[in-house]
Protein backbone atom coordinates (compact mmCIF):
# COMPACT_ATOMS: atom_id res chain seq x y z
CA UNK A 1 0.00 0.00 0.00
CA UNK A 2 2.99 2.30 0.04
CA UNK A 3 2.18 3.64 -3.45
CA UNK A 4 -0.49 5.93 -2.00
CA UNK A 5 0.68 9.47 -1.39
CA UNK A 6 -2.43 10.71 0.42
CA UNK A 7 -3.64 9.02 3.60
CA UNK A 8 -7.20 9.86 4.65
CA UNK A 9 -8.19 9.01 8.22
CA UNK A 10 -11.48 8.84 10.04
CA UNK A 11 -11.38 10.18 13.61
CA UNK A 12 -13.52 8.16 16.01
CA UNK A 13 -12.15 4.64 16.53
CA UNK A 14 -9.34 5.30 14.07
CA UNK A 15 -7.24 8.22 15.29
CA UNK A 16 -8.93 8.29 18.69
CA UNK A 17 -10.85 5.77 20.79
CA UNK A 18 -14.54 6.63 20.88
CA UNK A 19 -16.39 4.81 23.66
CA UNK A 20 -19.36 6.74 25.10
CA UNK A 21 -19.45 5.05 28.55
CA UNK A 22 -15.74 5.73 28.99
CA UNK A 23 -16.30 9.36 28.02
CA UNK A 24 -19.19 9.64 30.45
CA UNK A 25 -17.03 8.41 33.35
CA UNK A 26 -15.04 11.63 33.11
CA UNK A 27 -18.16 13.59 34.04
CA UNK A 28 -20.50 11.36 36.08
CA UNK A 29 -20.12 8.48 38.50
CA UNK A 30 -19.20 4.97 37.45
CA UNK A 31 -22.63 3.61 38.31
CA UNK A 32 -24.33 6.24 36.15
CA UNK A 33 -22.01 6.23 33.17
CA UNK A 34 -23.70 3.65 30.96
CA UNK A 35 -27.18 5.11 31.35
CA UNK A 36 -25.91 8.67 30.90
CA UNK A 37 -23.98 7.76 27.77
CA UNK A 38 -26.96 5.93 26.30
CA UNK A 39 -28.96 9.15 26.36
CA UNK A 40 -26.32 11.83 25.84
CA UNK A 41 -24.66 10.05 22.92
CA UNK A 42 -27.88 8.76 21.39
CA UNK A 43 -27.32 8.56 17.63
CA UNK A 44 -30.72 10.16 17.06
CA UNK A 45 -29.09 13.42 18.14
CA UNK A 46 -25.53 12.90 17.03
CA UNK A 47 -26.31 11.76 13.49
CA UNK A 48 -28.31 14.95 13.09
CA UNK A 49 -25.51 17.07 14.57
CA UNK A 50 -22.98 15.34 12.32
CA UNK A 51 -25.08 16.53 9.39
CA UNK A 52 -25.42 20.02 10.79
CA UNK A 53 -29.19 19.56 11.04
CA UNK A 54 -29.41 20.53 14.69
CA UNK A 55 -27.16 22.86 16.65
CA UNK A 56 -25.84 22.57 20.16
CA UNK A 57 -28.64 24.56 21.82
CA UNK A 58 -31.30 22.33 20.30
CA UNK A 59 -29.34 19.25 21.35
CA UNK A 60 -28.99 20.51 24.92
CA UNK A 61 -32.69 21.29 25.13
CA UNK A 62 -33.60 17.78 24.00
CA UNK A 63 -31.11 16.02 26.27
CA UNK A 64 -32.07 18.16 29.26
CA UNK A 65 -35.59 16.76 29.07
CA UNK A 66 -34.24 13.21 29.28
CA UNK A 67 -31.49 13.92 31.83
CA UNK A 68 -32.99 16.61 34.07
CA UNK A 69 -31.19 15.35 37.16
CA UNK A 70 -27.82 16.54 35.86
CA UNK A 71 -28.62 20.16 35.19
CA UNK A 72 -27.87 22.30 32.17
CA UNK A 73 -24.39 23.34 33.34
CA UNK A 74 -23.07 19.79 33.48
CA UNK A 75 -24.63 18.88 30.14
CA UNK A 76 -23.05 21.94 28.55
CA UNK A 77 -19.70 20.97 30.03
CA UNK A 78 -19.90 17.45 28.60
CA UNK A 79 -20.82 18.83 25.18
CA UNK A 80 -17.95 21.29 25.33
CA UNK A 81 -15.31 18.84 26.55
CA UNK A 82 -16.21 15.28 25.45
CA UNK A 83 -13.77 15.18 22.55
CA UNK A 84 -10.93 16.43 24.74
CA UNK A 85 -11.02 13.31 26.92
CA UNK A 86 -10.79 10.82 24.04
CA UNK A 87 -7.60 8.76 24.28
CA UNK A 88 -5.57 8.49 21.12
CA UNK A 89 -5.69 5.16 19.34
CA UNK A 90 -2.59 3.25 20.51
CA UNK A 91 0.16 3.52 17.92
CA UNK A 92 -1.52 6.18 15.80
CA UNK A 93 0.71 9.12 16.78
CA UNK A 94 3.76 7.09 15.80
CA UNK A 95 2.18 5.85 12.59
CA UNK A 96 1.07 9.28 11.41
CA UNK A 97 4.54 10.67 12.18
CA UNK A 98 6.14 7.82 10.25
CA UNK A 99 3.89 8.49 7.28
CA UNK A 100 4.75 12.18 7.37
CA UNK A 101 8.40 11.21 7.49
CA UNK A 102 7.91 9.38 4.22
CA UNK A 103 6.46 12.50 2.65
CA UNK A 104 2.85 11.30 2.74
CA UNK A 105 0.05 13.84 2.99
CA UNK A 106 -2.48 13.29 5.78
CA UNK A 107 -6.15 14.23 5.70
CA UNK A 108 -9.10 13.86 8.04
CA UNK A 109 -12.53 12.82 6.77
CA UNK A 110 -14.97 12.48 9.64
CA UNK A 111 -18.66 12.55 10.40
CA UNK A 112 -18.51 14.93 13.33
CA UNK A 113 -20.29 17.96 14.72
CA UNK A 114 -19.77 21.66 14.14
CA UNK A 115 -18.64 21.96 17.75
CA UNK A 116 -15.76 19.56 17.23
CA UNK A 117 -14.88 21.12 13.88
CA UNK A 118 -14.32 24.50 15.53
CA UNK A 119 -11.55 23.01 17.69
CA UNK A 120 -10.25 20.22 15.48
CA UNK A 121 -6.77 21.67 15.06
CA UNK A 122 -6.33 21.50 18.83
CA UNK A 123 -6.69 17.72 18.83
CA UNK A 124 -3.69 15.35 18.94
CA UNK A 125 -2.22 14.70 15.49
CA UNK A 126 -4.69 16.91 13.64
CA UNK A 127 -2.53 19.99 14.07
CA UNK A 128 -0.09 18.39 11.61
CA UNK A 129 -2.62 17.17 9.04
CA UNK A 130 -2.63 18.70 5.59
CA UNK A 131 -6.39 19.04 5.43
CA UNK A 132 -9.54 18.44 7.44
CA UNK A 133 -13.02 17.67 6.10
CA UNK A 134 -15.82 17.30 8.65
CA UNK A 135 -19.47 16.65 7.96
CA UNK A 136 -21.11 19.08 10.37
CA UNK A 137 -20.09 22.34 8.69
CA UNK A 138 -20.83 20.90 5.23
CA UNK A 139 -24.19 19.29 5.87
CA UNK A 140 -23.09 16.12 4.06
CA UNK A 141 -21.72 12.96 5.64
CA UNK A 142 -20.17 9.62 4.85
CA UNK A 143 -21.06 7.42 3.09
CA UNK A 144 -22.53 9.98 0.70
CA UNK A 145 -20.40 10.13 -2.41
CA UNK A 146 -20.54 13.93 -2.26
CA UNK A 147 -18.27 14.25 0.76
CA UNK A 148 -15.50 12.21 -0.84
CA UNK A 149 -15.75 14.32 -3.98
CA UNK A 150 -15.59 17.44 -1.81
CA UNK A 151 -12.35 16.22 -0.23
CA UNK A 152 -10.77 15.44 -3.59
CA UNK A 153 -11.82 18.74 -5.13
CA UNK A 154 -10.91 20.91 -2.14
CA UNK A 155 -7.36 19.61 -1.91
CA UNK A 156 -6.84 18.84 -5.61
CA UNK A 157 -6.25 15.14 -4.97
CA UNK A 158 -6.42 12.27 -7.43
CA UNK A 159 -8.53 9.40 -6.17
CA UNK A 160 -6.00 6.80 -7.28
CA UNK A 161 -3.36 8.41 -5.04
CA UNK A 162 -5.51 8.13 -1.89
CA UNK A 163 -6.06 5.49 0.76
CA UNK A 164 -9.02 5.95 3.11
CA UNK A 165 -8.85 4.37 6.58
CA UNK A 166 -12.18 3.96 8.38
CA UNK A 167 -13.71 1.60 10.92
CA UNK A 168 -17.04 1.27 9.10
CA UNK A 169 -17.27 -0.74 5.91
CA UNK A 170 -20.18 1.26 4.50
CA UNK A 171 -17.95 4.33 4.49
CA UNK A 172 -15.33 2.45 2.50
CA UNK A 173 -17.97 1.55 -0.06
CA UNK A 174 -18.81 5.23 -0.44
CA UNK A 175 -15.16 6.05 -1.00
CA UNK A 176 -14.88 3.29 -3.59
CA UNK A 177 -17.62 4.96 -5.63
CA UNK A 178 -15.21 7.86 -6.09
CA UNK A 179 -12.32 5.54 -6.90
CA UNK A 180 -10.64 5.82 -3.48
CA UNK A 181 -9.13 2.63 -2.08
CA UNK A 182 -10.04 1.73 1.48
CA UNK A 183 -8.67 -0.03 4.54
CA UNK A 184 -11.12 -1.38 7.12
CA UNK A 185 -9.54 -0.50 10.47
CA UNK A 186 -10.44 -2.78 13.38
CA UNK A 187 -8.40 -1.14 16.13
CA UNK A 188 -5.20 -3.00 15.28
CA UNK A 189 -2.71 -0.26 14.46
CA UNK A 190 0.13 -2.76 14.14
CA UNK A 191 -1.71 -4.56 11.34
CA UNK A 192 -2.35 -1.28 9.56
CA UNK A 193 1.29 -0.31 9.93
CA UNK A 194 2.39 -3.63 8.45
CA UNK A 195 -0.02 -3.19 5.55
CA UNK A 196 1.59 0.20 4.93
CA UNK A 197 5.08 -1.27 4.96
CA UNK A 198 6.13 -0.55 8.55
CA UNK A 199 7.12 -3.25 10.96
CA UNK A 200 8.93 -1.87 14.02
CA UNK A 201 7.75 1.67 14.68
CA UNK A 202 5.34 0.58 17.43
CA UNK A 203 8.28 -0.78 19.39
CA UNK A 204 9.84 2.67 19.33
CA UNK A 205 6.68 4.52 20.34
CA UNK A 206 3.79 2.57 21.88
CA UNK A 207 1.52 5.66 22.15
Amino acid sequence: MTEYTNMIFDYGNVLAVYDPPSIARHFVGEAEADAFAGVFFDRVYWDAMDLGQIREEAFLSAVSVRLPQYGRDLLQRVLREWYRVLPVMPGMPALTEALRGQGKHLYLLSNISVGFAAHAREMPMLDKFDGLVMSGPLGIAKPSRAIYRYLLDTYALRAQDCLFIDDREENLFGAAEEGIAGYHFDGNTAALAQALGFSSFLERDPA
